[in-house]
């Protein structure tokens, strides 16, 4: 093991899915394997505000001592304003945080919508497993040793961990190891207990870029963290309406993140018309042809906003419908006029992205704009489907930010699909 060991020290993210799988399931026990010394791990640690996470040999030990009677939990909220690919990243990096750093059991948090996609939106909490299937997560999870915990228990000591995790480069080691630290630190610092302890981590926001590329704790976590069953149906109506009132056979997909709620960064990248032009760029760099049909995922055809359409939406509709869309459409469809409105009038925001985003994946081709943090869900997603790279045009800075470092997943065959 030893050479194995040092092989995996020498790549830092091969080293990641090795600790996951093998030794970083230790906080019930000292661990041998420590995470890197690099950059990844001073910024880490740069960022938590919760003081030295170097402990004292006597405070360790203590906290090693007890970690073997105590139940940890791990949770996390999501926040107004994170749509479903923001969501979705934050219930990844739970699960594989929580994996990785071998919590015993994980509260997942609900999800969040809005009441429109306009800057004026209010956003409400909704149940958890009106987006997720709680159980497909349930079983992964537990495979590892991991409960889920049904709401927020008030017998448990918090510990708040707060982290300025967003858009850093992170190895899953640096993130568990971390907590490993923190764990221990609190342990050490309860009264001392003669049944045992009960400690909750709380992360109040996560979207964080864990360093988990072709790593197999996170594939493994993209394929449980399903969307609900009944949004799975949904998606399933959009198919046979295709298929069966259309007798489409095979559609291209792609993803229009024009509502109301961003003009302002359309304004900034150049306004409407230049936006257009770069999603009509993408689709023909995605290989859209005018025999093939167009499903069209955007929240400006969404009949469920309380705010009538204006102006600016009028002219993204009446764009769509035009004539420089014959080039790379046979026709295009969307979601609302496939399905009737009793089977979406009662979808969350974010229940109905999800079902564009299962049609999308689908797709045979896809395009989009890096703009959006869906189009790269969508990418994601079709990579783990065993959909090839050029089979997706997402155009713009795809190399920043979160997606730098979670941008590629193995497919389902086992293949890796390099960038």
């Amino acid at each position: 093991m030893g050479d194995n060991r040092r092989a995996m020290m020498r790549r830092p993210v091969i080293f990641a899915a090795y600790c996951c799988t093998v030794s970083l399931l230790c906080m019930r026990s000292s661990c041998s394997i420590e995470p890197r010394q690099g950059s990844s791990r001073r910024r880490l640690m740069e960022a938590c505000k919760f003081g030295k996470p170097e402990l004292s040999p006597e405070a360790a030990l203590l906290g090693q001592e007890r970690r073997a009677t105590t139940s940890l939990l791990l949770s996390t909220e999501v926040t107004a304003a994170q749509g479903l690919a923001n969501q979705h990243s934050v219930l990844l990096s739970l699960l594989t945080l929580g994996m990785a750093a071998g919590v015993d059991r994980i509260l997942l948090p609900p999800h969040m919508h809005r009441s429109a996609f306009t800057s004026t939106a209010q956003w409400e909490a909704g149940p958890t497993e009106a987006l997720w299937d709680v159980e497909s997560i349930r079983t992964h999870v537990r495979k590892g040793g991991i409960e889920l915990q049904e709401s927020r228990p008030a017998d448990y000591e918090t510990v708040s961990l707060e982290c300025s995790f967003a858009h850093l480069a992170l190895d899953i080691a640096d993130a568990a190891y971390i907590m490993k630290q923190r764990t221990l630190s609190a342990l050490a610092g309860l009264p001392e207990s003669q049944t045992g302890y009960r400690l909750h981590i709380f992360l109040p926001d996560i979207p964080f870029s864990l360093h988990t590329r072709f790593s197999d704790i996170y594939r493994g976590n993209m394929l449980a963290a399903k969307f609900a069953p009944q949004l799975r149906q949904i998606a399933h109506h959009v198919s046979q309406a295709l298929s069966e009132e259309h007798h489409v056979g095979s559609y291209n997909g792609v993803h229009l993140r024009l509502e109301e709620d961003v003009k302002g960064h359309v304004d900034s990248q150049g306004g409407l018309q230049s936006q257009q032009a770069a999603y009509l760029k993408a689709m023909s760099k995605a290989g859209f042809d005018e025999g093939t049909p167009v499903y069209v995922a955007s929240g400006v055809f969404s009949r469920n906003d309380a705010v009538p359409a204006s102006e600016y939406i009028a002219q993204v509709v009446s764009w769509v419908r035009g004539k420089k869309w014959r080039k790379f459409a046979s026709r295009v469809f969307t979601r609302e006029e496939l399905l009737p409105e009793e089977m979406t009038e009662h979808l969350t925001s974010e229940q109905r992205a999800a079902v564009d985003c299962m049609t999308l994946v689908d797709a045979v081709r896809f395009a989009a704009l890096a703009g959006s943090s869906m189009s790269h869900l969508v990418h994601e997603l079709r990579t783990l489907r065993g959909h090839s790279q050029d089979s997706s045009a997402i155009l713009g800075d795809t190399n920043v930010g979160l997606y730098k470092w979670t941008y590629s997943v193995k497919s389902e065959g086992g293949q890796r699909d390099e960038d």
